[in-house]
């Protein structure tokens, strides 16, 4: 398993303590490619999410089998509500540990500064990670979560994990805690009030995303300049290597990039690392409702994360896309312009690629891994996902892309790939 949400280490990190182990050894690896495990992770990954391509038909529930099956159907054994956010701390019966963010209605609200009900685009934007092969982001899955008294309540947490409220010696349930407390904070309101009970049935239940806790999450990661500059075609991979940087972290990078591009997250300027490598988290301002174009070619083209600190693109008023320059169809040459990629992302693009470019294949496969995967309706959730509808404005990103990887190539040639 090289999920990065899984219990298991991922086998980068295993390799690495597997060599650490022999003192004799470590030294001679370190001097001789101190980016191995790295690469060996990074190798581990395109290999598992080829074969889950071209042998299991780009499968969710086979590319991450174990933890989707815990998280759709294994009973909970511990969970806390979290204040201030819009997600439940839960621990299954196999020790596993994931979020349970809260399905609300259509709009995402926000609850003092925090975004509230995220969880649906948690979900569509670890499909897409799936179906590009990049692995980057948590596992996911979608569960009606029955409250029928089976589900213990522990407490109440802050973010930090420190208890508020704890209610371990009162044998008390998530159910009854929810439909009776008289609770003052907005957050657990909130979730209280999704709480859904049909005509004929006993107990109330809540729609859930189910989010993987990453492993060994390090948040607000800070780049070093020369990685701006590598991304803008006036630094190499030497030049980053000196400074620490590795090839795999640019591939992760790279990887990363392309897709808050496609998921249309303009506001993403942190980075996060899992383990040894980067990782995609806190999708839950994917497919921004504010984006009120198909494309929004400055996270493409910039992103928020290489923009240096106070000059990032101011907004339109009403519209999260900056409008960074009004001609897509020409790269700027006295602009930034992010033109590095991956093999693996243009290998994908070619793959879903017919006659009029990726974009109508790929999205076609994405409706049906959500149709056929998880148990709530995405297509009924329209303007959730603002005014463009979400899988032509995935399928107009995807056609853009690949014209923007051409544009690249005139210009710097097959110097773009990582």
């Amino acid at each position: 398993m090289n999920a990065v949400s899984s219990q298991v280490p991922s086998l980068g990190t295993q390799f690495r303590k597997e060599v650490e182990s022999h003192p004799a050894m470590a030294p001679l690896v370190l001097e001789e490619d101190p980016e191995i495990y790295e690469e060996v992770d990074g190798r581990v990954s395109v290999l598992v999410a080829e074969y889950n391509a071209l042998c299991e038909d780009n499968n969710p529930d086979k590319f991450d089998s174990s933890l989707r099956k815990v998280y759709k159907t294994s009973a909970i054994t511990e969970s806390y509500l979290v204040h201030g956010r819009d997600f439940i701390l839960a621990k299954f019966a196999d020790g596993t540990i994931a979020y349970l963010k809260v399905v609300g209605g259509e709009v995402r609200e926000d609850i003092d500064g925090y975004v509230f009900n995220g969880g649906l685009a948690e979900l569509v934007a670890y499909h897409l990670d799936r179906l590009l092969g990049m692995g980057r982001a948590a596992v996911s899955a979608a569960r009606r979560l029955r409250l029928d008294g089976t589900v213990p309540i522990n407490g109440v947490i802050n973010v930090q994990g420190e208890v508020l409220e704890d209610f371990s010696g009162k044998r008390d349930t998530l159910g009854r805690y929810l439909t009776e407390s008289k609770t003052t904070s907005k957050s657990i309101q909130w979730i209280a009030n999704q709480l859904q009970k049909g005509q004929h049935e006993l107990h109330h239940s809540l729609n859930v995303v189910v989010v993987g806790k990453m492993k060994s999450l390090k948040d607000n990661i800070e780049l070093h300049p020369q990685v701006r500059e590598f991304f803008n075609h006036s630094a190499n991979v030497s030049q980053l290597e000196n400074v620490g940087v590795t090839r795999q972290m640019l591939r992760d990078l790279a990887d990363i990039f392309v897709f808050d591009f496609l998921i249309h997250n303009p506001t993403k300027e942190r980075l996060a690392m899992s383990e040894l490598r980067f990782v995609s988290n806190d999708n839950d301002k994917a497919f921004w409702p504010d984006v009120s174009t198909n494309v929004c070619e400055s996270i493409l083209r910039c992103p928020a994360s290489l923009q240096p600190e106070g000059t990032r693109a101011s907004t339109e008023k009403n519209d999260a896309c900056p409008n960074i320059r009004s001609n897509p169809d020409v790269l700027p040459s006295d602009q930034f312009v992010n033109c590095r990629f991956t093999k693996h992302i243009a290998s994908r693009l070619k793959r879903f690629s017919d006659k009029t470019g990726p974009g109508q294949m790929f999205s076609s496969k994405l409706r049906r891994s959500l149709i056929m995967n998880e148990t709530v309706d995405i297509h009924s959730f329209k303007s959730y996902f603002g005014k463009v509808d979400l899988y032509e404005g995935i399928g107009a990103r995807l056609d853009r892309l690949a014209n923007y990887i051409k544009q690249c190539m005139v210009r710097f040639g097959d110097g773009i790939f990582i």
